[in-house]
């Protein structure tokens, strides 16, 4: 009879595990709408609950009015955006394009292998760019299913009872009760960490990159500040990676007043940024700059610019779930 039982339950296995492949392989492709959907889940909740708690409005009525004005408040200033991007991106690429004599006169004082090298990869990087800029538009305008799918999902998470969904986790994670619940605290807390915190600075750097850049003169200040939003999330690079190369240019292209002033802008932020981010993720949650780094280049790979917050979530919820594994299995 044990034997019996024991084969049933590893037949049962084998079915789950084949069926959560096949789910994994078909929902695949709309994988940035699932994780987008967590994303706003866990960034409008507060105001559906004030909705229904404070307001004693129906969950439905609720969960459109945060849908509307998720679409108001994020949606439609990323498809403004793309399209600001996409048109400056271009305007970008025709002043370094017809301005190659001034980085030759520049790099004529380097030694021959450092300007060969310095050239080509000036030149990659203008091709990457382009070529980047407008695939992100073009993905951008091409997303109707996963928006659709992203705001679906959306609604009934926001109009799920939280009870519900609490002993939906429970019967699904391989832990006992109180470690799940301490998982749930856990993950909560990194993913404030991530999107609040993380996001926070990220859109502040950017926004004081971006107005130093068109304040001093560089072209194509708001591609510059948005591949400065990304590098923000990354705690050790940052956006020094964008503002030290661009004061080099003013300086390279006799602009050595607007240089230095990008110069001590640049390190006016960078050091912002030291005090800022220690204060804000000691209040909401803290992850290791390495996680930070690491899962930013994972996520860019596998989900495209929402990887910037997803990359570093995944690789901070595997190494709180193998803690946690350790903790209840191993120790």
């Amino acid at each position: 009879m044990w034997a019996k039982k024991s084969v049933k339950r590893s037949l049962a296995l084998v079915l789950i595990l084949l069926i959560s492949g096949f789910l994994a392989l078909a929902l695949w492709p709309y994988r940035n709408a699932f994780f987008g959907a967590l994303i706003l889940f866990f960034l409008f909740r507060p105001l559906y609950q004030y909705f229904c708690i404070k307001l004693k409005w129906r969950a439905g009525v609720a969960a459109m009015l945060v849908i509307f004005l998720s679409l108001v408040m994020v949606l439609l200033p990323l498809s403004l955006l793309a399209s600001l991007l996409l048109a400056q991106s271009v305007e970008v690429l025709d002043y370094l394009r017809t301005n190659v004599d001034i980085w030759t006169n520049f790099t004529s004082h380097l030694p021959l292998a450092w300007s060969k090298q310095l050239t080509q990869e000036l030149s990659g990087l203008v091709n990457n760019l382009g070529g980047f800029f407008v695939v992100t538009v073009k993905a951008l305008g091409g997303q109707v299913i996963n928006y659709t799918i992203m705001y679906f999902v959306l609604f009934y998470l926001l109009v799920a009872d939280e009870g519900d969904l609490r002993k939906l986790v429970v019967s699904i994670m391989p832990f006992s009760r109180a470690n799940t619940v301490k998982l749930q605290q856990e993950f909560r807390n990194i993913t404030h960490s991530t999107i609040i915190a993380s996001g926070c600075i990220a859109v502040g750097q950017a926004g004081l990159l971006t107005l130093g850049l068109f304040l001093f003169g560089v072209p194509g200040a708001l591609v510059l500040g948005f591949i400065g939003l990304i590098l923000a999330f990354m705690p050790v690079v940052g956006v020094p990676v964008v503002w030290v190369p661009a004061a080099a240019w003013l300086i390279a292209t006799g602009q050595v007043a607007m240089g230095v002033g990008l110069m001590i802008w640049g390190l006016v932020i960078s050091t912002i940024d030291n005090f800022v981010r220690p204060m804000l993720q000691n209040k909401i949650g803290h992850i290791h700059p390495v996680i930070s780094i690491i899962g930013v280049f994972i996520g860019l790979s596998f989900f495209g610019l929402l990887g910037v917050i997803v990359g570093p979530l995944i690789l901070s919820y595997f190494v709180l779930t193998v803690k946690m594994f350790n903790q209840e299995y191993i120790d």
